[in-house]
């Protein structure tokens, strides 16, 4: 359909499917950055305010706190130090 020269898009044009696949994405991504951050956290607050900040900032919040949680290990802790919880939760003398 043309109006005065212009083209205008179709309602399912390509332009929307991608960016409802963008969106798809990164809520996706989102929800499962936030599952680890909520199972890292200790409090509810600072649980509440990273997600948040995924949410607003997306990829550079996520590489924040990968930096943060990678200072938060030292080079003899073995990987699941990094990606279980801080607490102690999961601790080998535990199981």
């Amino acid at each position: 359909m043309r109006i005065s020269g212009h083209v205008l898009a179709a309602p399912y044009s390509t332009h929307i499917i991608w960016m409802a696949a963008t969106l798809i994405d990164f809520y996706i991504n989102v929800f499962a950055i936030s599952v680890w951050v909520a199972h890292k956290e200790s409090s509810f607050i600072s649980t509440a305010i990273w997600i948040c900040l995924l949410i607003c900032f997306g990829s550079i919040t996520t590489c924040g706190y990968i930096v943060i949680q990678l200072f938060h290990v030292s080079d003899q802790d073995p990987i699941y130090h990094l990606l279980l919880n801080s607490q102690g939760k999961y601790d080998a003398a535990s199981l």
